[in-house]
């Protein structure tokens, strides 16, 4: 029986797909994925406009990311739940840079921002 190519074939065929359901559904491996064209928000301008100025970035600014994670819980994340921020409310009059923060969504456990493709966001007070 076992030396006809068919049943080995379906029985290999059968061993895999167990043993790959097996590690999706229990093991839920560490993954990456990407996350393109995220929109930048400025935050903090506050303090700014009790002094009458405000900050303006200097083009729309969107940025890309890579998270890691549980497979299950990175499939789970959507794009718009992803939040970009840049806090203006410590600069100074001109040119200014400061770090783009990322909010990971409050349902997604696990998950770590593992790199921001433009990590500063140049913006003008004025």
């Amino acid at each position: 029986m076992l030396k006809n190519n068919k049943v080995l074939f379906v029985l290999s065929l059968l061993i895999s797909v167990a043993l790959w359901v097996y590690v999706m559904g229990t093991v839920d491996p560490q993954i990456e994925a990407h996350i393109n064209n995220i929109p930048v928000k400025v935050t903090g301008q506050e303090p700014l406009k009790n002094n009458g100025i405000s900050a303006k970035l200097d083009s729309p600014y969107e940025v890309s990311i890579v998270i890691s994670g549980k497979r299950s819980e990175v499939n789970k994340a959507e794009k718009k739940e992803f939040i970009a921020t840049v806090d203006v409310s410590t600069c100074e009059m001109g040119k200014n840079t400061a770090p783009v923060e990322i909010k990971i969504p409050t349902g997604a456990r696990g998950i770590v921002v593992e790199s921001i493709s433009e990590p500063l966001a140049t913006f003008t007070v004025k």
